[in-house]
């Protein structure tokens, strides 16, 4: 196992610092957000569980089009038995569409029978649950699996049938009893095609909820179980194609990636102490790599996504008990070998942060990072959205105000960005753009980068600026000038040590933003 120091460039870099909400849902039924994605048409699908008020939650979906007019909204409610003391509990975890635009939602249902235990409520084992929605959501099927565990990741072919992970003590349709992970394929209009459980608990106990992702007939679920991480493979029948004990640093899984050209594997996850792990397993079982990122600090990750056909892109925070603040951590990783192609760190206003979701634009390097931090007290809290592009090396960084827990992301081919919460049901659509019109210039520099006094300014075409502002890391402008034509430095001594971003404005509308570090 290879361990890369991840080492932070302080160049200089674009920023974009304004983005704008074009709308929000706010408060969005009494419900809990769950999960959102776009679908062909650019809109945008939103999955919600409630209501709150009541002991029994069923499901909600909503569309909105992306100027926000609600095109329809569904509710399958929950069963409820009051007067038996059975009483169910929906959870949807993952939305996607199909070629037809049918909206899948998976999670699980769990629920509390009184009637049974002697201490009441009683928890009984989770079901997988799956449900379809027309384009004009209309239901199409509710499908529960009794005993399965929880349906987190659901996948689909080219023939639009529909592939679940769960785990669990089942019977499958081979007729075989284990405990293990499992594999549920269903064809488009909810038949079951067939259900597999795989043992790869061996003499443990014990088996997580797992992560799963789909390649060229290929199917690969890792789970951690009592004493071991596994990964298995199926084809698209359900055929095991084999199974494979990961490095022994996993702790926590994080993430999955299949590359469909290849069925190559790509696992994130996290060891412990909190570094970020990526795993290659070849379209044959073979581990080719498995490598850790020392980023200094503890952290917790998430978000493996191709950014391109050669690169991975994912996210860490940092959690810990120590400091006042906390940073967000991007990775961009070559396949090849997972070495570090790109990386970025941004301060966070709070010491324990945590990446909930990472998104990436179907073709134009741009990707989004939603995060949610707190303190050791638990407030106050706060929600954030960050853009980055690998190819123009812009940025910019957002607060959502309306709620400060980040559920889900989801990205439109129009580069419309969509941010759901789930403490309280908001859908937001930011308007952004990460191809911004800079000036780019060799002819302005700035130095020293770190700085501790004077931050000197060396430009022979000073007279196409029209000002310089410095930003402090939450944003606001804590310095401007219009006086720039005879300017040579700004006094840095009077700043707390920390990252600053200081902004260069031309005449015609452009910008360049240079991230400083004041020691």
């Amino acid at each position: 196992m290879k361990i890369f120091t991840l080492l932070f460039s302080l160049l200089s870099f674009s920023l974009i610092t304004a983005q704008n909400i074009n709308w929000e849902k706010l408060d969005i039924d009494n419900a809990l957000g769950k999960a959102t994605t776009v679908d062909s048409q650019g809109n945008v699908i939103t999955v919600g569980a409630g209501p709150m008020n009541t002991n029994s939650a069923g499901v909600f979906v909503k569309k909105y089009d992306a100027n926000g007019t609600l095109l329809f909204e569904s509710f399958e409610a929950a069963i409820q038995q009051q007067t038996s003391g059975v009483l169910e509990q929906a959870r949807p975890l993952e939305v996607i569409t199909d070629s037809q635009d049918n909206i899948i939602v998976v999670g699980f249902r769990f629920h509390t029978d009184n009637t049974t235990c002697p201490l009441p409520p009683c928890i009984v084992t989770r079901s997988n649950k799956i449900w379809k929605f027309s384009p004009t959501g209309q239901l199409v099927f509710n499908k529960t699996f009794d005993d399965h565990g929880r349906g987190a990741f659901v996948g689909i072919d080219s023939n639009d049938n529909i592939f679940v992970n769960g785990t669990g003590l089942i019977t499958d349709t081979n007729n075989d009893t284990e405990f293990g992970t499992i594999l549920i394929k269903l064809a488009p209009d909810g038949t079951t095609l067939f259900t597999d459980v795989r043992d790869v608990v061996g003499t443990g106990n014990s088996i997580e909820m797992g992560v799963m992702d789909m390649g060229n007939n290929f199917v690969a679920v890792a789970n951690v179980t009592t004493f071991d991480t596994k990964l298995t493979a199926w084809d698209a029948s359900g055929n095991m194609l084999w199974s494979v004990t990961l490095d022994d640093s996993i702790d926590t899984l994080k993430d999955i990636s299949v590359d469909a050209s290849t069925n190559e594997t790509y696992i994130l996850a996290d060891s412990f102490p909190p570094n970020p792990i990526v795993s290659k397993i070849d379209s044959n079982g073979n581990i080719v790599y498995t490598q850790t990122y020392s980023l200094g600090e503890q952290v917790v990750s998430k978000g493996l996504e191709f950014i391109n056909a050669n690169q991975l892109v994912f996210a860490s925070a940092t959690w810990s008990d120590l400091g006042n603040d906390s940073t967000l951590h991007t990775s961009v990783v070559n396949t090849s070998d997972g070495s570090v192609a790109q990386n970025t760190a941004y301060t966070l206003a709070q010491n324990l942060s945590r990446v909930r979701d990472l998104e990436v634009h179907p073709s134009n390097g741009s990707y989004y990072v939603g995060v949610n931090s707190t303190t050791n007290a638990g407030s106050p809290a706060s929600g954030t959205l960050h853009g980055y592009n690998i190819n123009s090396n812009n940025e910019w960084h957002a607060t959502y105000n309306a709620s400060n827990d980040i559920r889900a992301l989801a990205v439109s081919a129009n580069n419309e960005v969509y941010l759901m919460t789930d403490n309280q049901w908001n859908l937001a659509q930011f308007s952004t753009t990460l191809s911004q019109d800079d000036f780019q210039t060799e002819n302005i520099k700035l130095y020293p980068n770190p700085v501790q006094q004077e931050l000197f300014i060396s430009s022979n075409h000073n007279a196409e600026l029209k000002n310089i502002q410095i930003y402090d890391v939450f944003g606001k402008m804590i310095w401007n000038t219009n006086k720039v034509e005879n300017l040579s430095s700004i006094n840095f001594s009077e700043y707390q040590s920390g990252v600053y971003f200081v902004k260069l404005n031309t005449e015609n509308g452009k910008s360049q933003t240079h991230k400083i570090i004041k020691q």
